[in-house]
Protein backbone atom coordinates (compact mmCIF):
# COMPACT_ATOMS: atom_id res chain seq x y z
CA UNK A 1 0.00 0.00 0.00
CA UNK A 2 2.68 2.70 0.56
CA UNK A 3 4.25 2.02 -2.31
CA UNK A 4 1.50 2.06 -4.17
CA UNK A 5 0.61 5.63 -2.61
CA UNK A 6 3.83 7.02 -3.03
CA UNK A 7 4.35 6.17 -6.91
CA UNK A 8 0.81 7.72 -7.36
CA UNK A 9 2.13 10.98 -5.68
CA UNK A 10 5.51 10.97 -7.56
CA UNK A 11 2.92 10.21 -10.96
CA UNK A 12 0.85 13.68 -9.75
CA UNK A 13 3.75 15.42 -8.77
CA UNK A 14 5.37 14.65 -12.40
CA UNK A 15 1.72 15.58 -14.22
CA UNK A 16 1.43 18.63 -12.34
CA UNK A 17 4.76 19.89 -13.16
CA UNK A 18 3.90 18.66 -17.09
CA UNK A 19 1.01 21.07 -16.79
CA UNK A 20 3.13 23.68 -14.93
CA UNK A 21 5.53 24.03 -17.68
CA UNK A 22 2.78 24.04 -20.15
CA UNK A 23 1.16 27.18 -18.55
CA UNK A 24 4.60 28.57 -18.21
CA UNK A 25 4.86 28.33 -22.24
CA UNK A 26 1.57 29.97 -22.18
CA UNK A 27 2.24 33.10 -20.13
CA UNK A 28 5.78 33.35 -22.47
CA UNK A 29 3.37 33.02 -25.47
CA UNK A 30 1.09 35.85 -24.31
CA UNK A 31 3.86 38.25 -23.96
CA UNK A 32 5.54 37.82 -27.05
CA UNK A 33 2.31 37.83 -29.16
CA UNK A 34 1.69 41.25 -27.40
CA UNK A 35 4.93 42.67 -27.82
CA UNK A 36 5.19 41.85 -31.37
CA UNK A 37 1.82 43.27 -32.25
CA UNK A 38 1.39 46.30 -33.87
CA UNK A 39 0.30 48.57 -31.37
CA UNK A 40 3.23 48.35 -29.06
CA UNK A 41 2.31 51.56 -26.82
CA UNK A 42 -1.14 50.31 -25.82
CA UNK A 43 1.04 46.96 -24.91
CA UNK A 44 3.26 48.69 -22.92
CA UNK A 45 0.40 50.51 -21.32
CA UNK A 46 -0.92 47.33 -19.89
CA UNK A 47 2.38 45.34 -19.47
CA UNK A 48 5.00 47.42 -18.91
CA UNK A 49 8.52 46.16 -19.09
CA UNK A 50 9.58 46.92 -15.50
CA UNK A 51 9.66 43.52 -14.54
CA UNK A 52 6.74 43.55 -12.55
CA UNK A 53 4.57 40.63 -12.63
CA UNK A 54 0.56 41.29 -14.23
CA UNK A 55 -1.95 38.70 -13.31
CA UNK A 56 -3.33 36.77 -15.93
CA UNK A 57 -6.34 33.86 -16.42
CA UNK A 58 -5.54 31.09 -18.82
CA UNK A 59 -7.60 28.08 -18.78
CA UNK A 60 -8.91 28.69 -15.87
CA UNK A 61 -5.18 29.09 -13.95
CA UNK A 62 -4.10 32.39 -12.52
CA UNK A 63 -0.44 33.28 -13.77
CA UNK A 64 1.64 35.97 -13.12
CA UNK A 65 4.01 36.91 -16.58
CA UNK A 66 5.82 40.02 -16.95
CA UNK A 67 9.03 41.09 -18.96
CA UNK A 68 12.24 43.42 -18.07
CA UNK A 69 15.00 44.00 -20.27
CA UNK A 70 18.03 41.66 -20.17
CA UNK A 71 20.58 45.36 -19.65
CA UNK A 72 19.16 45.21 -16.34
CA UNK A 73 22.36 42.87 -15.25
CA UNK A 74 25.70 43.38 -16.01
CA UNK A 75 27.15 41.29 -18.82
CA UNK A 76 30.01 39.38 -18.23
CA UNK A 77 31.87 39.18 -21.15
CA UNK A 78 31.59 43.01 -22.31
CA UNK A 79 31.37 44.48 -18.95
CA UNK A 80 34.85 46.07 -17.91
CA UNK A 81 36.74 44.58 -14.65
CA UNK A 82 36.16 47.59 -12.93
CA UNK A 83 32.14 47.39 -13.49
CA UNK A 84 32.36 43.49 -12.63
CA UNK A 85 34.75 44.30 -9.40
CA UNK A 86 31.78 47.24 -8.32
CA UNK A 87 29.44 44.72 -8.79
CA UNK A 88 31.00 42.40 -6.02
CA UNK A 89 31.20 45.21 -3.98
CA UNK A 90 27.49 46.07 -3.68
CA UNK A 91 26.68 42.60 -3.36
CA UNK A 92 28.66 42.75 -0.30
CA UNK A 93 32.04 41.10 -0.72
CA UNK A 94 35.10 43.10 1.20
CA UNK A 95 37.48 44.90 -1.13
CA UNK A 96 39.97 41.59 -0.91
CA UNK A 97 37.44 39.67 -1.65
CA UNK A 98 36.37 41.24 -5.17
CA UNK A 99 39.34 42.32 -6.15
CA UNK A 100 40.32 38.38 -6.18
CA UNK A 101 36.88 36.99 -7.36
CA UNK A 102 37.35 39.96 -10.42
CA UNK A 103 40.41 39.11 -11.27
CA UNK A 104 39.61 35.31 -11.43
CA UNK A 105 36.33 36.14 -13.75
CA UNK A 106 38.83 38.49 -16.30
CA UNK A 107 41.38 35.32 -16.05
CA UNK A 108 38.37 32.98 -16.90
CA UNK A 109 36.76 35.01 -19.70
CA UNK A 110 40.14 36.11 -21.36
CA UNK A 111 41.96 33.90 -24.18
CA UNK A 112 45.33 33.60 -22.69
CA UNK A 113 46.90 32.19 -19.19
CA UNK A 114 48.78 35.13 -17.73
CA UNK A 115 46.52 35.52 -14.32
CA UNK A 116 46.46 38.98 -13.00
CA UNK A 117 48.12 40.10 -9.83
CA UNK A 118 44.82 38.72 -7.66
CA UNK A 119 43.51 36.36 -10.19
CA UNK A 120 43.52 32.63 -11.16
CA UNK A 121 44.78 30.78 -14.35
CA UNK A 122 45.38 26.87 -14.63
CA UNK A 123 48.22 26.33 -11.85
CA UNK A 124 46.19 28.05 -9.61
CA UNK A 125 43.10 25.87 -9.99
CA UNK A 126 45.78 22.53 -10.24
CA UNK A 127 46.88 23.53 -6.75
CA UNK A 128 43.95 24.01 -5.26
CA UNK A 129 42.33 20.76 -6.32
CA UNK A 130 40.21 21.76 -8.76
CA UNK A 131 39.42 18.99 -11.25
CA UNK A 132 39.76 21.85 -14.30
CA UNK A 133 41.40 25.39 -15.23
CA UNK A 134 40.75 28.57 -16.19
CA UNK A 135 38.90 28.24 -19.60
CA UNK A 136 40.05 30.98 -21.22
CA UNK A 137 36.88 31.44 -22.85
CA UNK A 138 33.71 33.60 -23.15
CA UNK A 139 31.16 32.59 -20.43
CA UNK A 140 28.22 30.59 -22.20
CA UNK A 141 26.18 31.02 -19.18
CA UNK A 142 26.23 32.75 -15.43
CA UNK A 143 26.08 29.68 -13.78
CA UNK A 144 29.96 28.97 -14.93
CA UNK A 145 30.35 31.73 -12.20
CA UNK A 146 29.69 28.64 -10.23
CA UNK A 147 33.13 26.99 -11.20
CA UNK A 148 35.20 30.59 -10.36
CA UNK A 149 38.04 30.33 -8.66
CA UNK A 150 36.98 31.14 -4.59
CA UNK A 151 33.65 31.10 -5.38
CA UNK A 152 31.37 28.66 -3.06
CA UNK A 153 27.49 28.13 -3.00
CA UNK A 154 26.98 30.99 -0.99
CA UNK A 155 28.82 33.36 -3.18
CA UNK A 156 27.45 32.19 -5.83
CA UNK A 157 24.19 33.07 -4.54
CA UNK A 158 25.22 36.28 -3.69
CA UNK A 159 26.53 37.72 -7.12
CA UNK A 160 24.51 35.65 -10.11
CA UNK A 161 21.23 37.94 -9.46
CA UNK A 162 23.91 40.63 -11.10
CA UNK A 163 25.01 38.96 -14.18
CA UNK A 164 24.11 37.87 -17.11
CA UNK A 165 25.57 36.84 -20.61
CA UNK A 166 22.45 37.83 -23.18
CA UNK A 167 22.48 41.38 -22.88
CA UNK A 168 24.70 42.41 -25.45
CA UNK A 169 25.87 45.63 -24.17
CA UNK A 170 29.01 46.81 -22.13
CA UNK A 171 26.51 48.95 -20.64
CA UNK A 172 23.46 48.73 -18.24
CA UNK A 173 20.08 50.63 -18.75
CA UNK A 174 18.71 52.63 -15.53
CA UNK A 175 15.62 52.11 -16.28
CA UNK A 176 15.48 48.28 -15.61
CA UNK A 177 18.24 47.89 -13.30
CA UNK A 178 18.18 47.19 -9.72
CA UNK A 179 19.88 48.86 -6.68
CA UNK A 180 22.42 46.77 -6.83
CA UNK A 181 23.08 46.86 -10.46
CA UNK A 182 22.73 50.79 -9.80
CA UNK A 183 25.70 51.29 -6.76
CA UNK A 184 27.90 49.02 -9.26
CA UNK A 185 28.25 51.68 -11.57
CA UNK A 186 31.70 53.71 -11.29
CA UNK A 187 31.25 56.75 -9.46
CA UNK A 188 27.44 56.68 -8.38
CA UNK A 189 26.59 57.43 -4.51
CA UNK A 190 24.32 55.49 -2.40
CA UNK A 191 22.31 58.55 -2.08
CA UNK A 192 22.11 59.57 -6.22
CA UNK A 193 21.15 55.46 -6.70
CA UNK A 194 18.39 55.75 -4.06
CA UNK A 195 17.06 59.48 -5.40
CA UNK A 196 17.25 58.08 -8.50
CA UNK A 197 14.93 54.83 -7.88
CA UNK A 198 12.61 57.01 -6.43
CA UNK A 199 12.56 59.80 -9.38
CA UNK A 200 12.31 56.63 -11.85
CA UNK A 201 8.88 54.92 -9.66
CA UNK A 202 7.39 58.41 -9.71
CA UNK A 203 7.64 59.15 -13.24
CA UNK A 204 6.79 55.56 -14.22
CA UNK A 205 3.34 56.04 -12.69
CA UNK A 206 3.18 58.77 -15.41
CA UNK A 207 5.02 57.35 -18.01
CA UNK A 208 7.90 58.84 -19.03
CA UNK A 209 11.33 57.61 -17.77
CA UNK A 210 13.23 59.17 -15.51
CA UNK A 211 16.70 60.03 -16.63
CA UNK A 212 19.98 58.81 -14.70
CA UNK A 213 22.36 62.20 -14.84
CA UNK A 214 24.84 61.41 -12.33
CA UNK A 215 25.87 58.09 -13.79
CA UNK A 216 29.48 57.49 -16.01
CA UNK A 217 27.50 57.39 -19.31
CA UNK A 218 30.06 54.63 -20.58
CA UNK A 219 28.62 52.30 -18.25
CA UNK A 220 24.93 53.17 -18.83
CA UNK A 221 22.56 53.33 -21.93
CA UNK A 222 19.79 55.23 -22.45
CA UNK A 223 17.82 53.55 -25.45
CA UNK A 224 15.24 50.66 -25.41
CA UNK A 225 16.39 47.14 -24.96
CA UNK A 226 16.15 44.94 -27.47
CA UNK A 227 16.72 42.05 -25.24
CA UNK A 228 14.63 41.26 -22.84
CA UNK A 229 14.00 38.40 -20.19
CA UNK A 230 10.77 37.31 -20.05
CA UNK A 231 9.10 36.02 -16.76
CA UNK A 232 6.19 33.83 -16.09
CA UNK A 233 4.62 31.76 -12.38
CA UNK A 234 1.71 30.06 -12.18
CA UNK A 235 0.75 28.22 -8.87
CA UNK A 236 -1.59 24.98 -9.46
CA UNK A 237 -4.72 24.15 -7.69
CA UNK A 238 -2.60 21.08 -5.65
CA UNK A 239 -0.21 23.84 -4.23
CA UNK A 240 2.81 23.60 -6.60
CA UNK A 241 4.24 26.87 -7.58
CA UNK A 242 6.40 27.02 -10.44
CA UNK A 243 8.28 30.26 -12.63
CA UNK A 244 10.11 29.86 -15.37
CA UNK A 245 12.06 33.07 -17.77
CA UNK A 246 12.75 33.04 -21.43
CA UNK A 247 15.56 35.21 -22.77
CA UNK A 248 14.49 36.59 -26.26
CA UNK A 249 15.83 39.00 -28.67
CA UNK A 250 13.66 40.85 -30.07
CA UNK A 251 15.81 42.76 -33.13
CA UNK A 252 14.19 40.48 -36.63
CA UNK A 253 16.48 38.54 -38.48
CA UNK A 254 15.08 37.89 -42.16
CA UNK A 255 11.79 35.98 -41.57
CA UNK A 256 12.40 35.63 -37.99
CA UNK A 257 10.95 38.16 -35.27
CA UNK A 258 13.12 37.28 -32.39
CA UNK A 259 15.55 34.61 -31.31
CA UNK A 260 14.97 32.57 -28.33
CA UNK A 261 18.49 32.99 -26.30
CA UNK A 262 17.65 30.65 -23.28
CA UNK A 263 14.60 29.01 -21.30
CA UNK A 264 14.83 28.13 -17.82
CA UNK A 265 12.02 26.23 -15.64
CA UNK A 266 12.83 26.81 -11.85
CA UNK A 267 12.43 23.78 -9.11
CA UNK A 268 8.97 24.31 -7.39
CA UNK A 269 9.22 26.89 -4.95
CA UNK A 270 7.18 25.75 -2.56
CA UNK A 271 4.15 23.25 -2.23
CA UNK A 272 3.82 19.42 -3.11
CA UNK A 273 1.01 17.84 -4.80
CA UNK A 274 -1.56 16.62 -2.66
CA UNK A 275 -1.80 12.83 -2.26
CA UNK A 276 -4.28 10.53 -2.16
CA UNK A 277 -6.48 9.44 0.15
CA UNK A 278 -5.85 5.80 1.85
CA UNK A 279 -7.58 3.56 1.16
CA UNK A 280 -10.50 2.53 3.71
Amino acid sequence: TTTVRTELSMTRNLLDEVQGRGLLDAGFTYVLANYLGANRSEVEAMLPDDGRLREWIFDGHKLRVGLTGEDAKIDLNLADDEFIKNALLSAGLEAEQAEAIGDAIADWRDEDDLHRLAGAEDPEYERAGYPYGAKNGKFESVTELGLIYGVDKTLYDRIVPLFTVNSGAKTVNPRYADRAVLLAIPGVSEDQVDEFIQARDSEAEMGSPAVFSGADRRYTASTASQVYRLISEVELPGGLKLRGEMTVDLRPRGRKRYRILRVSYNAPVSGVAAEPEPDN
